[in-house]
C-alpha cells in the first residue's frame, strides 16, 4: 500500500519517499517471499523515477536548444554573445543550447549560462577567427565563473565549467562581457 502511495508522488518527494521505503523494507521483519515482492515493487517505482528523470532532462535539452537557436538570430557576426538561459538548464541543456547557437551563427563566439538545482553550468564556443584575435573559450569561461566561485576547462575553441552557486549571475555575465570586450575591442 505504501509503495502505491509513493508511486503516485512526483519529483523530489517521490525520490525521498522511495529511499525511505527501501530502507524500511530492509529493516522490517517479513517473510522472504513478501520482501521480494516489496523489493520488486520498489524497483519498478525506482525505474519509473529514472525514466521520468531522463525524459525531463531530454525536455530541458530540447527547450535549451530551441532557445539557443532563437538567441543566435539576434547575434552579430564576428562578435561575442553572452546570455543566461531561461528556465531550468543543466549542463547537458546548456551544451545543447551552445551547439544550436553555433549551428545558427557559426562566426559568433557564444557563452551561455544555465541554472539547475541551484548550480550554474557554463559553456562557451569561439570560432577560429575570434581565437585569432585572442579570445579563448577556456579563459572566457573562467573569467565568467570566477565571480561565483566556479571554474572550468577546455580549449580555446570550446570550454565548459560550473559553480555550485547560482547567486550573482549578473556579475558573472558582466565579467564574461568584459573579458570578451578586452580581447575583441
Amino acid at each position: 500500500a505504501e509503495a502505491e502511495a509513493v508511486a503516485a508522488l512526483s519529483g523530489a518527494e517521490r525520490e525521498k519517499s522511495l529511499a525511505y521505503l527501501k530502507q524500511k523494507a530492509l529493516s522490517v521483519q517479513m517473510p522472504h517471499a513478501e520482501r521480494r515482492e516489496v523489493q520488486a515493487k520498489l524497483k519498478a517505482i525506482g525505474d519509473a523515477v529514472v525514466a521520468a528523470g531522463k525524459e525531463e532532462a531530454k525536455r530541458r535539452a530540447e527547450a535549451a536548444a530551441a532557445e539557443g537557436a532563437r538567441l543566435a538570430e539576434g547575434a552579430e557576426e564576428g562578435s561575442a554573445f553572452t546570455a543566461l538561459l531561461e528556465g531550468e538548464a543543466d549542463a547537458k541543456a546548456v551544451d545543447a543550447a551552445v551547439q544550436a547557437f553555433k549551428a545558427a551563427a557559426p562566426k559568433t563566439a557564444v557563452l551561455l549560462l544555465g541554472v539547475h538545482k541551484g548550480a550554474t553550468s557554463c559553456y562557451a564556443a569561439v570560432p577560429d577567427d575570434l581565437q585569432g584575435k585572442g579570445l579563448s573559450a577556456k579563459e572566457w569561461v573562467n573569467a565568467a565563473l570566477a565571480s561565483i566561485n566556479g571554474k572550468g576547462g577546455g580549449s580555446a575553441a570550446k570550454a565548459q565549467g560550473n559553480s555550485r552557486e547560482s547567486e550573482g549571475l549578473d556579475a558573472c555575465l558582466g565579467a564574461a562581457k568584459e573579458a570578451a570586450a578586452a580581447k575583441l575591442g
